[in-house]
């Protein structure tokens, strides 16, 4: 059974469409995710863009982060997260 904290952030993430994923291990930690229409955050970096050529190629999303921070919260994109 899902803690309380862990069942809120799996609805959150859910009603938002989006994922918390570990850019370097290309690893969906909790949520789910499609490349299409995702943007991602990083909480260093803000928003982060889709390495186009490395996602082709290993046909799991690839984002520009920074080595020492791979975590990224990746959302289905709206007109608030590209105004952002």
């Amino acid at each position: 059974m899902l803690h309380k904290s862990e069942a809120r952030l799996m609805a959150a993430l859910e009603n938002a469409e989006a994922a918390i994923y570990d850019d370097d291990s290309q690893t969906i930690l909790r949520g789910k995710m499609s490349i299409i229409h995702m943007a991602a955050y990083s909480a260093i970096n803000g928003l982060v863009a889709l390495d186009e050529e490395r996602t082709a190629r290993t046909e799991t999303p690839k984002y520009i982060t920074l080595s020492y921070d791979p975590i990224a919260v990746a959302v289905r994109c709206t007109r608030v997260v590209l105004e952002e």
